[in-house]
């Protein structure tokens, strides 16, 4: 049992790994606008189209942020608009978008 008290340590830097990749490529920490979650990559991306149409003057020129999560056993796609500079500025999209019907925005950070 010793060994296995070891090796739990070990592994734990291996799961942080991939976080500090994930950053740099979007420049850094940040927040994100998450707007809803999907079965797959192309629902989520049509529905960033659909709001973008909808709302260029909330999320026009934003990006897209989709990242995948493991909700009960299956892999699901939650779109977001970000990285956004602060938290702010991620409530005020969240507030735009409720406020103008959508049902369901949410501040993470990223």
């Amino acid at each position: 049992s010793n060994t296995a008290t070891i090796d739990e340590p070990a592994d734990a830097p291996e799961q942080t790994q991939p976080a500090p990749q994930a950053s740099k490529t979007t420049g850094g920490s940040g927040y994100v606008a998450q707007l809803a979650s999907f079965r797959s990559q192309g629902e989520a991306q049509s529905e960033f189209g659909r709001l973008a149409g909808k709302y260029p003057d909330i999320i026009g020129g934003k990006q897209a942020n989709i990242s995948t999560a493991t909700v009960a056993g299956s892999t699901r796609y939650r779109l977001g608009v970000g990285p956004l500079a602060s938290k702010d500025e991620a409530s005020k999209i969240c507030g735009s978008l409720l406020a103008s019907g959508e049902r369901d925005c949410i501040v993470r950070k990223q």
